[in-house]
Protein backbone atom coordinates (compact mmCIF):
# COMPACT_ATOMS: atom_id res chain seq x y z
CA UNK A 1 0.00 0.00 0.00
CA UNK A 2 1.33 3.48 -0.50
CA UNK A 3 1.98 4.07 2.84
CA UNK A 4 2.80 8.05 3.82
CA UNK A 5 4.62 7.42 6.85
CA UNK A 6 6.63 4.92 5.46
CA UNK A 7 7.58 6.51 2.30
CA UNK A 8 8.13 9.56 4.00
CA UNK A 9 5.89 11.75 1.84
CA UNK A 10 5.25 15.26 3.08
CA UNK A 11 3.41 16.15 -0.12
CA UNK A 12 1.10 14.36 -2.41
CA UNK A 13 4.10 14.91 -5.19
CA UNK A 14 6.18 13.04 -2.75
CA UNK A 15 3.84 9.99 -2.89
CA UNK A 16 3.89 10.08 -7.29
CA UNK A 17 7.73 8.86 -7.10
CA UNK A 18 6.06 5.45 -6.18
CA UNK A 19 3.54 2.89 -8.05
CA UNK A 20 -0.64 3.49 -7.13
CA UNK A 21 -2.30 0.56 -5.28
CA UNK A 22 -5.77 -0.07 -6.20
CA UNK A 23 -7.91 -1.97 -3.40
CA UNK A 24 -11.42 -3.62 -4.55
CA UNK A 25 -14.67 -3.31 -2.19
CA UNK A 26 -17.33 -5.25 -4.90
CA UNK A 27 -20.50 -5.34 -4.14
CA UNK A 28 -22.62 -8.45 -4.34
CA UNK A 29 -25.64 -10.35 -5.65
CA UNK A 30 -26.66 -13.87 -5.53
CA UNK A 31 -24.11 -14.76 -8.60
CA UNK A 32 -22.12 -12.06 -9.40
CA UNK A 33 -19.79 -9.26 -7.41
CA UNK A 34 -18.51 -6.12 -9.11
CA UNK A 35 -16.64 -3.01 -9.13
CA UNK A 36 -16.02 -0.10 -11.15
CA UNK A 37 -14.28 3.34 -10.69
CA UNK A 38 -12.33 5.86 -12.27
CA UNK A 39 -8.79 6.64 -11.20
CA UNK A 40 -6.55 10.02 -12.58
CA UNK A 41 -3.38 10.53 -12.56
CA UNK A 42 -1.56 13.92 -13.02
CA UNK A 43 1.35 15.85 -11.92
CA UNK A 44 -0.53 17.52 -8.99
CA UNK A 45 0.59 20.95 -9.62
CA UNK A 46 -0.86 22.13 -13.07
CA UNK A 47 -4.19 24.32 -13.06
CA UNK A 48 -4.56 23.14 -16.72
CA UNK A 49 -4.42 19.38 -16.41
CA UNK A 50 -5.15 19.48 -20.36
CA UNK A 51 -2.98 16.76 -22.10
CA UNK A 52 -0.98 16.29 -18.73
CA UNK A 53 -3.31 13.59 -17.10
CA UNK A 54 -3.84 10.10 -17.60
CA UNK A 55 -7.62 8.76 -16.94
CA UNK A 56 -8.09 4.93 -16.48
CA UNK A 57 -11.42 3.05 -15.91
CA UNK A 58 -11.76 0.51 -13.89
CA UNK A 59 -13.80 -2.53 -14.09
CA UNK A 60 -14.33 -5.59 -11.82
CA UNK A 61 -16.05 -9.11 -11.73
CA UNK A 62 -15.68 -11.91 -9.93
CA UNK A 63 -19.23 -15.01 -9.58
CA UNK A 64 -20.20 -15.43 -6.03
CA UNK A 65 -17.61 -18.78 -4.76
CA UNK A 66 -15.78 -18.60 -8.41
CA UNK A 67 -11.98 -18.77 -8.26
CA UNK A 68 -11.06 -16.72 -11.13
CA UNK A 69 -11.73 -12.95 -11.25
CA UNK A 70 -11.05 -9.86 -13.83
CA UNK A 71 -10.31 -6.68 -13.77
CA UNK A 72 -10.37 -4.63 -16.79
CA UNK A 73 -8.38 -1.75 -16.62
CA UNK A 74 -8.97 1.16 -19.39
CA UNK A 75 -6.98 4.52 -20.88
CA UNK A 76 -9.57 6.96 -21.59
CA UNK A 77 -7.25 10.05 -21.82
CA UNK A 78 -3.51 10.10 -22.12
CA UNK A 79 -0.86 12.62 -21.13
CA UNK A 80 -0.84 13.60 -24.61
CA UNK A 81 1.20 16.74 -24.21
CA UNK A 82 3.71 15.48 -22.43
CA UNK A 83 7.35 14.21 -23.26
CA UNK A 84 6.44 10.74 -21.97
CA UNK A 85 3.41 8.33 -21.60
CA UNK A 86 3.53 8.26 -17.74
CA UNK A 87 2.53 11.25 -15.91
CA UNK A 88 4.68 10.22 -13.25
CA UNK A 89 5.32 6.46 -11.01
CA UNK A 90 1.54 6.70 -10.21
CA UNK A 91 0.95 5.60 -13.49
CA UNK A 92 2.51 2.26 -12.77
CA UNK A 93 0.54 -0.23 -10.84
CA UNK A 94 2.17 -1.45 -7.79
CA UNK A 95 -0.68 -4.03 -6.55
CA UNK A 96 -4.28 -4.96 -6.59
CA UNK A 97 -6.64 -5.74 -2.87
CA UNK A 98 -9.67 -7.00 -3.65
CA UNK A 99 -11.71 -7.21 -0.06
CA UNK A 100 -14.40 -9.49 1.04
CA UNK A 101 -16.70 -7.31 3.36
CA UNK A 102 -19.13 -10.21 3.71
CA UNK A 103 -17.09 -12.31 5.32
Amino acid sequence: MQDATALKAMTTTDLQAAPVDFHVHASCDKSLCRASGDYINDDGESRDTTGKKNVYELSYQQGVGATQASLQISRDASATSLDKERVNNNDALGRVEVYNAAA
